[in-house]
């Protein structure tokens, strides 16, 4: 399926922000599942606010972009009493990424978590292990997991194979099991004005995204032979635009993304795509290697005890499966009360904790035990 070369044309008189205009062609192949031979005209004869109405009405999910789960594996019954026990429960530094590092491992102890989860960013507390370890050491705590930045980082070599890699440096060096990173950009966004109007487009990915891609082709599975460190690549949310979801990421099904042979289940990102996080569990079986677990209520990340997920249900089928990865709470600062009095936020981090550990053991909490006191 091809565009005429003068379907560019349409977006002459357009302000097109940062420089994106030479890739708004091919990102109409992308988005799009009619043909262009037989569209492309009207592209060019209406003006683009109506351009944008045409979008809306036939724009549909290609039949490579479905979301519906095939279950292929059955869980089995419940295992021995010792299991329910060793489900472990960790903390993403994520969930209070507006925190220094230190009070995020301080704030997990006193809740009473098994770990954390370091998300690394920009600051290099989150990437140096001569001064993690001492905080491992002196809270108690394992780093069980890291999570790769999202995106280039002052210091550390651009790209995300490079990022990557470091990140696995980093992971070896504090004893943690995992390294999690996301799946390449498909489509980005950018603002596209018309005198006073302005809306976000989407348009193809950058030049990165695409040797992003074919690293996890190419070069990849070379890498996870070189580490102990398991790489789990995530599943991502979808992106929402005048009502419809744009599947922004490569390899974002339920189908497609087995390309990979082990994984991060997110379940607050299955929720946007409407998919139950069992039936993904069920379907993904052995490939799942760690747990980002938070609730979906229209927004993301929201604490386990708080959404539409019925995360009990979810907990319940990773217990009878003897899933041995981690569950980690990556929530976002808001639902935690970040910016509140230290008790607050480690009262709420301590209740939906002690949420998780009950459903996983079938047992019933008391409203002290709810509310984080006990």
């Amino acid at each position: 399926m091809q565009f005429r070369k003068h379907t560019r044309l349409c977006f002459t008189n357009l302000s097109i922000q940062a420089s994106f205009f030479p890739r708004i062609q091919g990102t109409l192949r992308k988005i799009s599942c009619f043909p262009g031979t037989l569209w492309a005209p009207l592209y060019c004869w209406l003006p683009p606010l109506f351009l944008t109405l045409i979008h809306m009405v036939v724009m549909k999910t290609c039949p490579n972009q479905k979301c519906t789960p095939q279950p292929t594996q059955t869980i089995p019954q419940l295992p021995s009493s010792d299991i329910l026990h060793a489900m472990n429960f960790i903390f993403s530094t994520g969930s209070l990424y507006t925190y220094a590092t230190e009070r995020s491992f301080a704030f997990a102890t006193r809740a009473g978590f098994d770990g954390v989860e370091l998300m690394v960013d920009d600051r290099w507390d989150t990437r140096q292990a001569d001064y993690l370890l001492p905080l491992i050491e002196r809270y108690g705590l394992p780093i069980v997991a890291v999570h790769s930045p999202f995106r280039d980082l002052p210091g550390w070599p651009p790209g995300q194979p490079a990022l990557i890699e470091k990140s696995v440096k980093l992971a070896e060096a504090v004893g943690a099991s995992v390294v999690i990173h996301h799946l390449p950009n498909r489509l980005e966004f950018a603002f596209v004005r018309v005198g006073g109007w302005q809306r976000q487009w989407p348009i193809a990915a950058r030049p990165a995204d695409q040797r992003y891609r074919q690293w996890l082709i190419d070069g990849y599975a070379a890498l996870q032979q070189r580490t102990d460190v398991k790489l789990c690549i995530e599943n991502m949310p979808a992106r929402k635009w005048w009502g419809r979801k744009l599947n922004r990421h490569q390899w974002n099904t339920v189908e497609n993304i087995t390309h990979f042979p082990t994984l991060t289940l997110d379940t607050t990102h299955l929720a946007t795509w409407g998919i139950d996080p069992v039936a993904a569990y069920q379907a993904w079986g052995a490939r799942v290697g760690h747990i980002h677990l938070s609730n979906y209520n229209g927004r993301e990340h929201r604490r386990p005890e708080h959404g539409a997920l019925d995360l009990e249900d979810f907990i319940t089928a990773l217990v009878t499966s003897e899933y041995k990865g981690a569950v980690s709470l990556e929530l976002h600062p808001d639902a935690l009360g970040a910016g509140k009095e230290d008790e607050h936020v480690i009262a709420l981090m301590r209740g939906s904790l002690n949420h998780c550990r009950a459903w996983a053991a079938g047992t019933t909490l008391s409203s002290k035990e709810a509310a984080g006191m006990g």
